[in-house]
């Protein structure tokens, strides 16, 4: 009982943003918007790495290439400065080509992050 005392109180519960607010666009090389692509986004923990696609969450472009996340915000403990140091993955899912990828790394304190994927020559658009 002693122990798991000892180890509770090592412990500051918080809420972690795993993901902030994401608006973005998908362009093509030339700067043409992009609309009707898929754009997956994946957040996770540097501390567990990348499993899959954890806490996947997909949008479609639209109106000009325009794609929109909301911010995902988790209960955590963090136990012996185990912070989850979070992250996310913005995959566009074009229809031929290599996935367009774009790491997103924010300081815990930003709200909102704008973003443009661009689209390699080759990769296939609708």
């Amino acid at each position: 009982m002693l122990v798991l005392s000892v180890s509770l109180a090592a412990c500051i519960p918080y809420f972690e943003m795993y993901r902030p607010l994401i608006d973005g666009h998908v362009v093509t090389a030339e700067g043409a918007p992009v609309d009707g692509v898929n754009v997956r986004a994946c957040s996770e923990s540097r501390w567990k790495g990348m499993d899959g696609c954890p806490r996947e969450t997909i949008a479609t472009t639209v109106d000009g290439g325009t794609f929109h996340f909301e911010p995902i915000r988790e209960f955590e403990l963090c136990c012996f400065g185990e912070a989850p140091m979070p992250r996310t993955t913005l995959t566009v899912l074009t229809s031929a080509g290599d996935p367009v990828e774009t790491l997103i790394d924010w300081q815990a304190n930003s709200s909102q992050q704008l973003v443009t994927l661009r689209l390699p020559a080759d990769a296939g658009v609708p």
